[in-house]
């Protein structure tokens, strides 16, 4: 299978798999799967998304290893929250207006990101994988909306790394206890950061041009 594009992919927590979205020759974008020690991607879903305007795309594997949550864009209800099996088959909506997405630790929830419209503030917000009880976990009141946006769980599910948009277009990284509301900026590098990650072994990794 040749790809013209890839987006934001997502690791199984014994980080053999791995689970990304990708546009086909005819620019569909659908998610595959495939060993990280090499072989052939395997198509997962069969809705054959429409490209999105800006490429914010996703997919993450459930803890267990049997579902997994991804991005779908609709044209015409903007970005989706879906769920699918990872035998394959056509994804299940969860939640409109959803961008990003990590399976909590536990696999209880799903979160994703999610803007206020009235306010126009990033959130985030979680959902349990049947698409009952959805919530919102943060609001970030201080960063700007508008720049680049991602989380990843903390490996307890009590916090969560948050790339935050300052209003002079620069991003940093804070940690966001969600228990507690207290949180603390961890980087200051006035850079572009486009993605992070919380390791196992509480190692937090970004990255940044």
């Amino acid at each position: 299978m040749q790809f013209t594009q890839f987006d934001y992919p997502g690791l199984s927590q014994d980080g053999k798999y791995i689970v990304f979205s990708a546009a086909d020759a005819k620019g569909k974008w659908d998610i595959y799967w495939m060993n990280n020690s090499g072989g052939d991607a395997r198509r997962i879903t069969f809705d054959s998304s429409a490209a999105p305007p800006s490429r914010n795309l996703s997919a993450d594997i459930s803890p267990d290893g049997s579902q997994i949550a991804y991005n779908r864009f609709n044209p015409l209800n903007g970005f989706e929250l879906c769920v699918v099996s990872s035998h394959g088959g056509t994804g299940r909506k969860l939640a409109d207006k959803a961008y990003g997405t990590r399976w909590k630790p536990d696999g209880t929830r799903i979160g994703f990101i999610g803007i206020n419209y009235t306010s126009n503030w990033y959130e985030l917000h979680s959902i349990k994988p049947d698409g009952g009880d959805e919530r919102v976990e943060f609001t970030d009141s201080v960063g700007r909306s508008g720049g680049n946006v991602s989380f990843s769980w903390s490996p307890d599910g009590q916090s969560v790394a948050w790339i935050r948009t300052f209003p002079d277009n620069s991003g940093e990284v804070i940690v966001h206890n969600l228990i507690s509301g207290k949180e603390k900026q961890l980087t200051f590098d006035k850079a572009n950061i486009d993605e992070v990650f919380w390791a196992k072994n509480n190692m937090i990794i970004f990255s940044n041009h």
